[in-house]
């Protein structure tokens, strides 16, 4: 009489149940492969007839591959990976629950020795196991011995992103090494700020832990604007979200003129980023703060030293610059007198002094044009009617590397103006520049002077 067998089970989760079968003269015979190592329990189970349920002790099978475990994962022996049992060792053998690690924090992950159904084999020879980080900014290595076929290894990533983390075995045994897995690094919490200047690339790589960055700030040109990135970072250099207010300037003894800040010096940040556009006006060495500025201080700040600004050399922008006795040139001075400082020293009638023309830009700073022979300049009479006509103003000459000094001499005692005017009429015509009001008063008394009814005295003729 054959009875109908309902089913065989097991307590191994992981195990393959075996279809129904009959009994064929009272007994049949069912295939089982149980995968997780531990006491497992076995019933048989058949309507009508009692059921039955006995037990026996699973044991590892032969150690094959390593098993690596990352934050979040947890070791389930038996449990098969997405392509089957023994098929996917990346995935097999584990529960997985999304963790993200933040860069800069020490975590750990377990290397297993394991059968093929991820079953912790201790029976057999310890390999000497390498993990390492094969894509961040700063890949790290670590290489132990397991200790009964397991061992813990640290890991801290510098770089947010997707890293991955693989093994290797050094010490010649042939398990299986090839699993590997990627973790998601985000960043950590904002710790300090950096300023991206032109020039300079935004880098986690350790080789630049002490400013996150690579390269060097490209040379600004005075009068034109130019972009600086902000960044919130955490501490390995990561952009960090943040929204917090935060202030940009250049060093005021560097620019002690007017500077513009597009769209504006104290921006808040935005999701950890702000883009600022500067326009300097002086040409010289300039260092750059950015620093926290929402009260609070818990973002340190950077500077950057010693970037080049030079004159601006488009021809458009170039212009005469007339310096007499007692005044000095100041490159990027935007109040009164513009680009320079000090009044005209007073002159006296007859006697001769220089005054230097320059070459400059826009903002009054010097431009060297590496001519020996450049613009020809003409010294003219003042432009004022009751100034001098009768002084004696020197022959054009050529501007030489953008400078020349001219011999001047007033004759009236009266208050003169000077002008300096491009005159070659070659390529750009220059803007002219004119001096302020030079008074010259009268020299010592050296001869009489006779006059007639109907002459009157003309100083300075």
């Amino acid at each position: 009489v054959a009875t109908n067998v309902s089913t065989v089970t097991t307590t191994d989760v992981y195990d393959v149940e075996p279809s129904t079968r009959s009994l064929t003269n009272g007994s049949t015979t069912f295939a089982l492969t149980l995968v997780t190592a531990t006491t497992q329990y076995i019933s048989a189970l058949s309507s009508g007839l009692t059921s039955n349920t006995t037990y026996l002790y699973i044991k590892p099978y032969l150690a094959t591959r390593l098993q690596l475990l990352v934050p979040g994962e947890t070791l389930v022996p038996g449990k098969p990976g997405t392509g089957g049992n023994g098929q996917a060792p990346f995935n097999g053998g584990k529960q997985m629950v999304k963790t993200d690690l933040d860069a800069g924090v020490t975590y750990y992950c377990t290397v297993n020795l394991v059968d093929d159904w991820y079953n912790i084999q201790t029976d057999t020879a310890m390999p000497e196991v390498k993990v390492k980080t094969v894509n961040d900014s700063y890949d790290t290595e670590y290489t132990y011995s397991l200790i009964a076929s397991t061992r813990m290894y640290p890991l801290n990533f510098t770089t947010a992103g997707n890293q991955n983390i693989s093994m290797e075995i050094t010490n010649g045994l042939g398990y299986d090494a090839t699993a590997s897995s990627t973790v998601i690094v985000k960043p950590g919490v904002v710790d300090r700020l950096r300023v991206i200047l032109p020039g300079e690339i935004a880098t986690t790589d350790p080789a630049y832990k002490d400013d996150g960055k690579s390269g060097a700030p490209n040379t600004r040109t005075a009068g034109v604007a130019f972009t600086v990135t902000i960044h919130s970072c955490d501490v390995r250099w990561n952009t960090a979200s943040s929204n917090q207010q935060v202030k940009i300037s250049a060093d005021s003894t560097d620019q002690p003129y007017t500077t513009t800040y597009d769209p504006s010096q104290t921006p808040n940040l935005s999701n950890g980023v702000r883009n600022v556009n500067i326009t300097l006006k002086k040409a010289t060495a300039t260092t750059f703060y950015v620093e926290d500025n929402d009260g609070a201080v818990d973002m340190s700040s950077q500077t950057v030293r010693n970037v080049s600004v030079t004159a601006n050399s488009a021809a458009a922008q170039l212009k005469l610059q007339v310096l007499c006795p007692g005044e000095t040139a100041v490159a990027g001075k935007d109040t009164a007198p513009n680009g320079k400082t000090g009044p005209p020293s007073t002159r006296t009638s007859g006697s001769s002094f220089n005054i230097t023309v320059n070459l400059v830009d826009a903002n009054w700073n010097f431009y060297n044009d590496g001519l020996a022979v450049g613009c020809t300049v003409q010294i003219n009479k003042p432009t004022k009617p009751e100034s001098d006509p009768y002084g004696i103003y020197p022959s054009s000459a050529a501007l030489g590397y953008g400078t020349k000094q001219f011999s001047v001499t007033l004759k009236r005692a009266a208050t003169s103006q000077i002008v300096a005017e491009d005159v070659d009429g070659a390529g750009e015509l220059y803007e002219q520049d004119i001096s302020p009001e030079v008074t010259t008063v009268p020299g010592d008394p050296t001869k009489l002077q006779i006059l007639v009814p109907n002459e009157t005295p003309v100083q300075g003729s």
